[in-house]
C-alpha cells in the first residue's frame, strides 16, 4: 500500500497553485479554511438559518441537518465562535488540534458531508473561486482539471486524515448526488 504522501491526491494537491502567489497551497491553510467553513455551516444549521440553494443540494443538506440534530450535543461545541481551532496554530499544534476536533465520529460524518457539499458541483471554475487555487493556466478548463479537483476531494476526505493519523469515516452503500447542468452555480457561501 503506498504511503499517503505518494498517493495521487497528495501529489495533485501540490500541483495546484494559489491564485495570487502562484505557489502550491499549504495544507495548514487549507485545513484552517475547511474547519472555518465547517464551523460556519454547523452554526447555520444550529440557528436554523441554513439555506439550500438548488435541488441537487437537498440530499446532502438533509443528511447534514439530520446528522446535526441527532448529534446536537457533540456538534454544538464546534460552532464558529466556540470552535476549538483558530488560525494561530503552529503545524505541530494544528495536528493535535485536528485530532481533538475529529475525536468524535459525529464530527467526521458532518465534515464528510460538508466536503460533499463543496464538491457537489464539480466545475473547475467554481472550485477555483471557492478555494482560490489554480488547477491550470488555461482559460478553458480541460478534463484533467476535473480529474485534479476530484482527486483533491478524495484527498480531503481520505488522505489528509491518514496524514495526521485520524481514522476515516466513509458512508457505506450511499450513492453521491449529482448536479444537473441547468441548476444554479450559487453554493459559494458554504466556504469561507
Amino acid at each position: 500500500m503506498p504511503s499517503p504522501k505518494n498517493e495521487p491526491g497528495s501529489q495533485r494537491f501540490l500541483s495546484f497553485k494559489m491564485t495570487r502567489l502562484r505557489i502550491p497551497p499549504k495544507k495548514k491553510h487549507l485545513w484552517l479554511k475547511l474547519i472555518k467553513g465547517h464551523q460556519k455551516i454547523i452554526h447555520k444549521i444550529s440557528k436554523r438559518i441554513f439555506k439550500i440553494k438548488n435541488t441537487s443540494e437537498v440530499i446532502i443538506c438533509n443528511r447534514l441537518e439530520a446528522h446535526f440534530w441527532e448529534n446536537k450535543d457533540i456538534l454544538e461545541e464546534y460552532q464558529t465562535k466556540s470552535g476549538p481551532i483558530n488560525g494561530k496554530l503552529a503545524q505541530k499544534s494544528l495536528n493535535e488540534a485536528l485530532k481533538k476536533y475529529f475525536q468524535h465520529e459525529a464530527t467526521k460524518v458532518s465534515f464528510y458531508y460538508y466536503i460533499e457539499l463543496i464538491f457537489l458541483e464539480l466545475d473547475p471554475e467554481t472550485l477555483r473561486k471557492k478555494f482560490r487555487f489554480e488547477c491550470c493556466e488555461l482559460r478553458d478548463h480541460r478534463v484533467f482539471c476535473t480529474e485534479k479537483w476530484t482527486e483533491l476531494k478524495n484527498y480531503l476526505q481520505r488522505t489528509m486524515f491518514t496524514d495526521i493519523g485520524i481514522p476515516l469515516w466513509i458512508p457505506i452503500n450511499e450513492a453521491p448526488p449529482t448536479i444537473s447542468a441547468n441548476e444554479s452555480k450559487n453554493s459559494m457561501d458554504y466556504f469561507p
